[in-house]
């Protein structure tokens, strides 16, 4: 009898923090997804920024039905460049790699799936401010400065370099071969 007293303290005490790690919990898990605007700037083929896409996807479909997607596509549709570098100088971020991914003021570099849902859950549980409305107030306190000109480009030109100093090797290369078999 002894025994079976004992044993049912222990369940108790266990049904009983079983029970407050679910309501302390719950509100976190249950609470209702607030609006929430997610600002992501990405390029044409990026490997990086369509897996970051799907997963914002996902978390909207499942978690965040209050998820508001703006895409910024910097590479084929110029103007979001200059977008891309106000927001850069709101946010105090590098131009010069994609995805960047912005949720109230977290600011998500590259392919991230963790700070992205870490960012979402931060901003459902306590009010965020929108992306759009950090770079309005930028914009009024900093009227006069110029964009133009202030986003990175310079990996696509690097990329190029590369290219032709393949090019390059491979001619080079092609020739030497021809002359030595002609020399034969």
């Amino acid at each position: 009898m002894l025994h079976e007293k004992i044993l049912m303290k222990k369940i108790k005490f266990i049904l009983f923090f079983l029970m407050l790690a679910i309501f302390i919990g719950l509100p976190a898990w249950a609470a209702p997804s607030r609006d929430i605007d997610v600002v992501m700037f990405t390029s044409k083929g990026c490997p990086h920024c369509a897996k970051m896409k799907a997963w914002v996807d996902e978390l909207k479909r499942d978690n965040f039905p209050g998820l508001n997607f703006t895409e910024f596509e910097i590479t084929q549709i110029p103007a979001n460049q200059t977008i891309f570098a106000q927001y850069s100088k709101a946010f105090n971020f590098n131009t010069r790699y994609v995805p960047v991914t912005i949720i109230g003021d977290s600011v998500i570099n590259g392919e991230d799936y963790d700070g992205l849902k870490a960012a979402l859950m931060n901003c459902n549980l306590s009010s965020c401010n929108s992306p759009q409305s950090k770079v309005a107030a930028y914009l009024e306190q900093n009227p006069n400065i110029n964009f133009e000109q202030t986003v990175d480009t310079s990996q696509s030109n690097f990329v190029g370099w590369i290219a032709l100093g393949v090019i390059g090797v491979l001619v080079v290369g092609v020739l030497v071969f021809s002359l030595k078999n002609k020399k034969r």
